[in-house]
């Protein structure tokens, strides 16, 4: 069962760094493109700047998503750890 386990666990990481490590990458370029004088609902700009803007958002949706994922994940594999072999003995 522990290998089953330890499979899924890396199998999850292997698709969970993928997706998040590419839209990381491409977030500061896409960032770089929106002007300055866009406005936060994407409204007053021209097409271009409209999809500048919701390229963003959607990789910062994604990043955030992932790194969700990734804290929910962290948390649910902290258990304590087993006892140590020979703990349990007493003397005698």
């Amino acid at each position: 069962m522990s290998t089953f386990l330890l499979s899924l666990h890396v199998l999850a990481a292997i698709l969970a760094v993928g997706p998040v490590t590419v839209a990381a990458s491409m977030f500061p370029a896409a960032v770089r493109r929106v002007p300055v004088s866009a406005s936060v609902g994407g409204g007053a700009g021209g097409a271009a700047d409209a999809g500048d803007v919701r390229t963003v958002r959607l990789l910062h949706r994604v990043c955030r998503v992932y790194a969700g994922l990734g804290i929910a994940q962290c948390r649910s594999s902290a258990s304590p750890p087993p006892p140590r072999w020979g703990s349990s003995r007493t003397p005698g």
